[in-house]
């Protein structure tokens, strides 16, 4: 695919985490992120289930029903169809399909649910796809 999701993930969270830098770790963006939406604040709450409860919580608010259990892959799936894309097998490729094509969609699933559209101004949807 000739993208890389470390960076396609930390491009779509920053524009979504308050004071963001170059230097903040990815997963600290993204427990951040996760936590403004899920409102688990608790440090025990593992990343794993941090990403499981947004997922959950993200496919639910469009609409959606999730897959149930807690198995990451389907709930990836799952919101790969929510946003109205073809789902790979892959998840790798699942979180990449969502982070490129869910930017506009995502500002109604945000802390703030009266969100401007200028939190997804930037949709970042061609990061670095050269060969």
């Amino acid at each position: 695919m000739g993208v890389i999701l470390n960076q396609i993930e930390r491009d779509w969270i920053s524009a979504k985490v308050p004071g963001t830098t170059a230097q903040k770790p990815l997963n600290q963006l993204k427990r951040e992120y996760y936590v403004s939406v899920v409102g688990e604040t608790s440090p025990s709450v593992g990343m794993g289930e941090l990403e499981v409860n947004w997922l959950r919580e993200y496919i639910i608010n469009k609409g959606g029903t999730p897959t149930e259990g807690r198995n990451v892959s389907s709930l990836w799936r799952d919101i790969v169809v929510q946003i109205g894309e073809t789902p790979s097998k892959y998840l790798k490729e699942n979180k990449i399909i969502f982070y490129l094509n869910a930017a506009v969609d995502e500002s109604s699933i945000s802390p703030s649910a009266s969100q401007s559209p200028s939190a997804s101004q930037s949709p970042s949807a061609s990061p670095s796809e050269s060969a």
